[in-house]
This record gives structure tokens, C-alpha cells and sequence, in this order.
């Protein structure tokens, strides 16, 4: 099957995006208008940090990097409610810091 999938363009098109990111944008001023040089070139201006960030999430995404980090299992209870549903509702690890009024 040589025929690409709509998720095969998507991610190509994405990819040339991040590229062109990477390359920098053009200037326009405020009327909509291509900044150029004297010999025509358009201006370009550097990629800001937020579109740097994008790059790097989809670049560190496709790696497959969590930086060691292990995410936590789907269903299973942490923190209070973990120690909550422990004692059986018993003791209630915030108990003793609330004082009746």
C-alpha cells in the first residue's frame, strides 16, 4: 500500500512547519506587508522561544524521552486518597491538624 494516510500528511506537513520554524519567520509590518532588503530578499527574524519549545516537545515526543521520569499507573490512588482508602476511612491523615470548633 503506497498511498499515505491522512496521519502520514498530517505529520510530514507538521514537520515542515517545525522546519520552516526553525529557519525563521518574516518580517511584515503593520499593514500586512513583506518587509524586504534592497535586492529583494524578504527580512527574516529569529524564531522566538515559545516556537522553539514547540519544536523541542515534538522532537522530545517522537523520541520517546520521558527524562526518566515514570508516570504513574492509570486507576491507581496516591497521596491522601492512597492512605485514606489504607486505614478504611478510619484515620484520616489529616485528622489530628483539624480541631473542632
Amino acid at each position: 500500500m503506497t498511498e499515505k494516510t491522512k496521519i502520514q500528511v498530517i505529520r510530514e506537513r507538521f514537520e515542515e512547519t517545525l522546519v520552516d520554524i526553525l529557519r525563521g519567520r518574516p518580517v511584515i509590518d503593520k499593514d500586512g506587508v513583506l518587509a524586504t532588503r534592497e535586492d529583494g530578499t524578504p527580512l527574516i527574524e529569529r524564531p522566538q522561544a515559545a516556537d522553539l519549545n514547540v519544536v523541542r516537545a515534538y522532537l522530545k515526543d517522537s523520541n520517546g524521552s520521558q527524562d526518566g521520569k515514570e508516570l504513574p499507573k492509570t486507576g491507581e490512588p496516591q497521596g491522601i486518597l492512597k492512605s485514606f482508602l489504607e486505614h478504611k476511612g478510619r484515620a484520616l491523615p489529616f485528622a489530628g491538624s483539624v480541631t473542632p470548633q
